[in-house]
């Protein structure tokens, strides 16, 4: 009966991250997707994203290592950026079996940016991957890596950066060589 529970727990789980992530595709698709944009301490959430990801980390063999200043101020959406940092990290988590996770953090006054990245030792990316990273239900192959999601979350995490008037990309070396993701969003947002 235990097991049969936590059976339908872990489906209903997945029912649920899948709606919620076709709900937000649907809102950034249609133009109805609202940034609730505040002052935050973005090294802070990062700090907070890479301490609630360690035990699922650790339990891979994998360290999770932040280096961002003590503290960093900037407008954005909290709640959404911390969507996005989620899905980066749980992405490297998903396609790393050991080695380590670095989350760092620049600004780069000339563009007027800071740049938020996450770089895994993970399964890497093939340059023809590379271009569907950001395209809808498309997952990584990854040889006998077992996957599980909806392939969503980088399509809402493009939305939700796009929304703040940023940028996301992706960079591999190639295949078995790694990956890193990076966010950039703007020193100053306007609100509206």
């Amino acid at each position: 009966v235990k097991e049969t529970m936590v059976t339908i727990e872990t489906a209903s789980n997945n029912m649920l991250e899948l709606v919620n992530d076709l709900l937000d595709v649907a809102k950034i698709e249609s133009g109805n997707f609202e940034l609730n944009l505040q002052e935050y301490d973005l090294a802070e959430l990062i700090n907070e994203q890479a301490k609630v990801f360690r035990p699922q980390a650790e339990a891979k063999h994998l360290s999770i290592n932040t280096t961002v200043p003590a503290k960093f101020m900037l407008k954005f959406d909290r709640v959404r950026i911390g969507q996005v940092l989620g899905n980066i990290i749980s992405n490297s988590i998903k396609y790393c079996d050991s080695g380590q996770i670095e989350i760092g953090l620049n600004v780069n006054n000339e563009e007027k940016n800071v740049t938020v990245s996450v770089k895994d030792s993970g399964i890497g990316v093939s340059r023809e991957d590379l271009g569907d990273l950001f395209s809808k239900f498309k997952q990584l192959k990854g040889g006998d890596h077992a996957r599980k999601g909806t392939g969503l979350g980088l399509v809402v995490s493009r939305g939700i950066i796009v929304a703040h008037g940023g940028k996301i990309w992706a960079e591999s070396p190639g295949e078995n060589l790694g990956s890193t993701f990076y966010f950039s969003l703007p020193l100053s947002t306007p609100l509206g």
